[in-house]
């Protein structure tokens, strides 16, 4: 799946049809987007052939209840009732199907769509409000998890989100998003909205635009050698790395603080963050790095996975009300001022946890990062 081709294709200003930088015939829209199989909006636009749409339960197209925020503000696909904006109508199920897509073969396949959910987050077949897509496979098969939005999605806000489809490249599939209350308890929520629902196929081969800029990456090389300073083909600013090296212990709060990456490594970007979450609201968070990793070492109630000398990121940091802190790391100030491309850190955060009976703070996963020019 091409993450960075599938955010231009929700996102980025598109190639003109006529431009071809790279003069091999085929202009790069098609080799930046492409070949756009279905885009559903609900305002019209018409299905390609044979392709059919299907609701049941609660499932309708609307305007009048959509939330605020991204991806738009047009009709959309939503599980609930009209007005009131909930599915409070007893145990409530039902699927939205588009039915007959054809996949060419020998293509990588992407589906991506626009979803607001609220509910009770239910992760599989024995939880509550469930938000679900499948794929049903040429043929009429089985159903088969391609997405589990109730199980991962963020509560109340709209998100981007992709599956990847290519393992159905050269069939005809049905893909259904199906929304099941599970009971006919807590159902004054929202439910569930989807709106652009979009399926693309990629000529199988590497990613020709890595940073999601909307210009082919051999056209930008061959404009300015400069940004490909080793001579490989891939754009140094495309080859930033983060790795998690270690995984964080469980917390008062759930399965444990995860460490993640806000933007590239990059020194001349300078637009580098950590994310901290799932952490203890409320409390006080530290970043800090090192040089190399450490084996997972036990450290007050969780997992020291950086080895010494370590450098703290100051100042402590209050976390979200979500569990979340984000702080950002400016590589033209100190202590991160004096690093060149391919130097490797090893970042984690500390954080307070004052759960009864244990030792009062915690570590996220740790991350390793190779910084790029």
């Amino acid at each position: 799946m091409r993450a960075g081709a599938l955010c231009l294709s929700l996102a980025a200003p598109r190639a003109a049809a006529a431009q071809d930088c790279n003069g091999n015939g085929v202009p790069d829209a098609a080799e930046l987007n492409g070949s756009e199989l279905l885009l559903e909006d609900h305002d019209g636009a018409a299905l390609p052939p044979g392709v059919t749409t299907h609701m049941t339960g609660l499932w309708h197209v609307e305007l009048g209840c959509r939330p605020a925020g991204a991806c738009g503000a047009s009709q959309f696909a939503y599980f609930g009732q009209p007005a009131v904006c909930d599915f409070d109508a007893g145990w409530v199920y039902g699927n939205y199907e588009l039915r007959g897509l054809a996949l060419p073969a020998q293509h990588e396949i992407t589906l991506t769509f626009c979803s607001f959910y609220e509910g009770e987050g239910g992760a599989s077949g024995a939880d509550y409000d469930l938000a679900f897509v499948f794929v049903r496979p040429e043929g009429g098969g089985a159903l088969e998890l391609s997405d589990n939005v109730s199980g991962t999605a963020r509560q109340a806000v709209w998100e981007a989100r992709t599956a990847d489809l290519s393992a159905y490249a050269g069939q005809t599939v049905d893909l259904v998003f199906f929304f099941n209350a599970g009971d006919d308890f807590a159902n004054g929520t929202f439910g569930w909205g989807v709106d652009d629902v979009g399926v693309y196929a990629f000529a199988v081969g590497a990613d020709p635009d890595c940073d999601s800029d909307g210009i082919l990456d051999e056209c930008e090389i061959a404009a300015n050698p400069t940004v490909d300073q080793n001579a490989n083909g891939i754009l140094d600013a495309c080859e930033c790395l983060t790795a998690i090296t270690c995984i964080g212990a469980p917390n008062s709060v759930g399965s444990g603080g995860r460490l993640g990456a806000v933007g590239m490594p990059s020194l001349s970007l300078n637009g580098f963050s950590l994310l901290a979450d799932d952490i203890v609201p409320g409390e006080f968070a530290l970043f800090f790095f090192g040089f190399s990793p450490l084996d997972p070492a036990p450290f007050g109630d969780g997992w020291l996975c950086v080895a010494p000398p370590m450098v703290r990121l100051n100042p402590a940091v209050s976390v979200d009300p979500a569990g979340q802190v984000l702080r950002p790391v400016d590589f033209t100030s100190p202590p991160t001022d004096t690093f060149a491309p391919g130097d490797v850190l090893f970042f984690q955060c500390w954080y307070r946890d004052p759960c009864v009976g244990c030792a009062g703070f915690n570590f996220t996963h740790a991350m390793s990062a190779t910084l790029c020019p």
